[in-house]
């Protein structure tokens, strides 16, 4: 759990750099936020797991899981609606007139 977590954050992380090298403008902003989130709750939900891993786990753990669960969903729609536009702004560019 630990390590999936960890690992999706680093493609998040990934994602995130590719971004700013994108030069489709149209939902360019969106894949930043949405990739930055999605890295953020995943880095919080294997926070969790370590949590969990100790002895005074606690009710920390659970809030870490939660919170990183719904910022990691929350990216994700980001991510979506910015890879909509940009699939979009692509499709028209090559649209014959």
């Amino acid at each position: 759990m630990i390590t999936g977590n960890g690992l999706q954050a680093l493609g998040a992380l990934i994602s995130l750099t590719d971004e700013f090298n994108d030069r489709t403008q149209s939902g360019r902003n969106y894949n930043i936020i949405g990739n930055a989130l999605q890295s953020i709750g995943n880095s919080m939900q294997a926070v969790s797991g370590i949590y969990d891993l100790q002895e005074n786990k606690g009710e920390d753990a659970e809030i870490l899981d939660i919170l990183g669960s719904w910022i990691q969903a929350v990216g994700s729609i980001f991510s979506l609606v910015g890879q909509v536009l940009e699939e979009r702004d692509e499709a028209e560019k090559h649209q014959p007139e």
